[in-house]
């Protein structure tokens, strides 16, 4: 009876159309999505009235780009996508990935059920339709029409942030984690060469406080012996002077006895003046076992100490050269604590010339006015120390020698000693070639030790 619209459907018959029995039947019907006349996707909603007698039918066609925009613009994300679906399985709105308008979905809809439904989807899927990654889909039933309306994204996509998230979490649980655990492995292995490092330290003053005691002991004995020593010595030294005496007021004796008679005494004489200097240098030996801080004359304190070992070191085949400067500045030290250092270092040497015929050890002295000290060195033509050994030399306990030979001690108290006295020490080493010690002195001691040059004073 009456048309508006872009169509010119005026001359349709629809008595025969689906939506025409529908509505007659219902009073209210709302199709779903079909061609019809206009061979192009639309749906009807279509309600009767009576009047007079008589049915009349009010249909409005819904503009369909505007009810597909509805829901085909929806974007979700990259992957997402929204469509609806009838009761049969066909597209009322095209998909953006799955399908088109009209089409038939790959999976069917189901009976229709109240609220809403939310599934996963695996990749692999027992129904035809195109491949897809894992999704996550949620869908719900529309009362009037009767549509499912779809919505499905990637799985992945839909809980990036979450996954970031416990990742990122678990990241840093992690390093967390190593981060305690480094921490704990540090702070046990710190601690346990502080443990160790205090036990070699325990170590090493008891060894100190040992080879003190038995230097003090020595000292006593060496004062003892000299004393004894020094008695007979001068009773040898007076008949000698009374039998020189006789000699002379005797002028019957032949002359070949005399001569060999004053070469006698002479030998005598140079003899208690050996034992004489091997005395006065066990008693100055016995005095130094105690710590003091007195002004030590280095180039002569050397040539005592080389006087101790001259013997030793001749029974090895070895000599001492020397190269002293003249006027050496006196310094002020403990002579004690000196001739332990420069005893160690000559033993050391000495003991470096083993499996050699012969060899020499050279000791220098020289005046360093920029540092406010003197040097000392000792220079050894002995079997010398490896590269891999230089850096642990001074180390407590380490040695190269035999089992039995050597506690791994001597140097290391000397490099105490001498950082103890202010000084330092360095070594050079070729292996084959030799071995050469610089020892540094300064002429004052360090503020540690001028209290007890005050109590020397004071005593």
């Amino acid at each position: 009876m009456a048309y508006i619209g872009p169509y010119n459907l005026m001359d349709k018959n629809y008595s025969k159309a689906f939506w025409f029995k529908e509505v007659m039947k219902e009073g209210v019907y709302i199709s779903d999505m079909f061609e019809g006349f206009r061979k192009v996707p639309h749906f009807i909603v279509a309600v009767t009235r009576s009047e007079n007698g008589r049915k009349w039918i009010l249909r409005a066609t819904i503009d369909t780009e505007s009810f597909r925009s509805l829901v085909e613009n929806v974007r979700i994300g990259k992957t997402g996508e929204v469509y609806l679906l009838n009761r049969s399985g066909i597209f009322q709105t095209s998909p953006r990935f799955s399908g088109k308008i009209m089409e038939k979905a790959s999976q069917p809809p189901g009976k229709p059920f109240e609220g809403i439904e939310v599934r996963i989807e695996d990749k692999s899927t027992n129904h035809a339709g195109p491949t897809h990654p894992r999704q996550i889909i949620a869908f719900g039933w529309l009362k009037q029409p009767q549509w499912m309306l779809v919505v499905r994204q990637d799985y992945s996509e839909a809980f990036k942030d979450v996954s970031q998230a416990n990742q990122a979490a678990l990241v840093f649980l992690v390093l967390s984690a190593c981060a305690i655990l480094m921490v704990a492995v540090f702070i046990t292995s710190h601690m346990i060469k502080i443990i160790k490092k205090r036990d070699l330290e325990a170590d090493s003053l008891n060894k100190q406080l040992m080879q003190a005691g038995k230097l003090a002991s020595v000292g006593e004995l060496s004062a003892g012996v000299a004393h004894e020593i020094n008695n007979p010595l001068a009773i040898i030294l007076t008949e000698r002077q009374i039998l020189l005496d006789l000699a002379k007021q005797n002028h019957l004796l032949p002359r070949d006895f005399m001569d060999q008679f004053n070469n006698s005494m002479s030998q005598i004489d140079i003899q208690i003046q050996r034992c004489k200097r091997i005395t006065e240098n066990l008693l100055r030996f016995s005095r130094r076992t105690k710590s003091v801080i007195e002004p030590v004359d280095l180039n002569e304190f050397l040539c005592e100490v080389i006087n101790l070992m001259e013997r030793e070191a001749r029974s090895s085949g070895i000599k001492f050269l020397t190269d002293l400067e003249e006027g050496l500045q006196t310094v002020l030290s403990d002579p004690s604590q000196l001739q332990q250092v420069f005893l160690n270092i000559i033993t050391n040497a000495i003991e470096a010339h083993e499996g050699k015929p012969y060899g020499s050890i050279k000791i220098s002295t020289r005046n360093d006015t920029a540092k406010g000290g003197v040097n000392i060195t000792f220079e050894d033509t002995g079997s010398g120390i490896s590269p891999e050994n230089m850096e642990r030399i001074f180390d407590p306990f380490f040695t190269t020698k035999q089992v039995g030979k050597g506690t791994g001690l001597g140097l290391s108290i000397c490099y105490s000693t001498v950082k103890r006295l202010g000084g330092d020490i360095t070594v050079e080493s070729e292996l084959g070639k030799g071995t050469k010690f610089t020892l540094f002195f300064p002429y004052n001691p360090p503020a540690d030790l001028q209290k007890d040059i005050e109590d020397v004073h004071t005593f």
